[in-house]
């Protein structure tokens, strides 16, 4: 990042080689691939607008965009799979593209739509708890099921059908985890309360920097992702060390960092707000 390359890291370029994807500050791998999500999802939403009015000008052509959208996402996932396993068969590029990621893109707008499209039954509702158990067998089967190491996942080498898996049932792990906020009822239950806790709530307003740090301080912690010793013992004294020093980490970039240059930020718009106001 100090270096002649340092365009490739400050322009969210690392992912596209796979000597650069991991370094600089490892997780920002998947800050690129956001930015593109967001470059793209204007022009993907007015395509399927136009689909839809294509498709039905009644008065239930909303729920028929809905639909459509969930169909569009269907297919584009299945176009992500087949890239993911051609660049596992090509070494030479990398799998942490947004091509390569779109499926974890498409369950959070999928579940979107869905909690639109389903979130008044009252049995989803009262049942959205099993998704942390879902999340928790699918983390369990990405652990032990899938013959592979105790490494870090993301640094191995599976074969295609290993690779496919974990991004599968990674994906399952993440909308597992979010399925009750989605289908929250009212009144809310236990789980809908824990969400919704002041605890909660400031870890999430602290949270990207804990996404941030936490993969350079366990790779301390534990002597490196690729250390050895019994992975099951490592992981359970690395997980809580790793999250307790993350979390003050996040924390102290938050208000030290993050807070003042949102100010700024909300400081050029109150300046700019009385002149658009006055255009208007």
């Amino acid at each position: 990042m100090f270096s002649g390359r340092w365009w490739v890291y400050y322009g969210f370029g690392q992912d596209y080689g796979t000597r650069t994807v991991v370094d600089g500050i490892g997780p920002a791998w998947s800050l690129g691939c956001e930015v593109v999500f967001y470059a793209l999802l204007p022009f993907l939403s007015l395509a399927l607008a136009y689909g839809a009015s294509r498709v039905s000008r009644s008065a239930g052509s909303t729920r028929v965009r809905l639909w459509l959208e969930l169909a569009v996402l269907g297919a584009l996932t299945a176009a992500s799979f087949g890239w993911r396993a051609f660049a596992d068969a090509h070494p030479s590029i990398p799998p942490s593209t947004f091509a390569s990621t779109f499926f974890w893109f498409a369950l959070g707008m999928g579940l979107a739509v869905a909690s639109l499209l389903l979130g008044g039954d009252r049995w989803i509702a009262r049942h959205a708890w099993t998704g942390w158990i879902l999340a928790a067998v699918a983390y369990l089967v990405i652990c032990r099921g899938l013959g592979l190491s105790g490494a870090f996942v993301f640094l191995q080498h599976p074969n295609t059908g290993q690779d496919l898996a974990v991004y599968a049932l990674s994906g399952l792990v993440g909308v597992g985890l979010a399925l009750p906020a989605a289908f929250e009822r009212v009144p809310r239950g236990a789980i809908g309360r824990l969400l919704g806790s002041p605890m909660v709530a400031w870890l999430g307003l602290v949270s990207y920097g804990i996404y941030l740090y936490h993969q350079p301080i366990a790779q301390a912690l534990g002597g490196g992702v690729r250390s050895g010793g019994d992975s099951t013992v490592r992981f359970l004294w690395l997980a809580p060390a790793t999250a307790a020093i993350a979390i003050a980490a996040a924390a102290a970039s938050y208000y030290l960092v993050e807070r003042p240059v949102l100010r700024f930020k909300e400081r050029r718009l109150r300046r700019t707000a009385p002149a658009l106001g006055t255009a208007g």
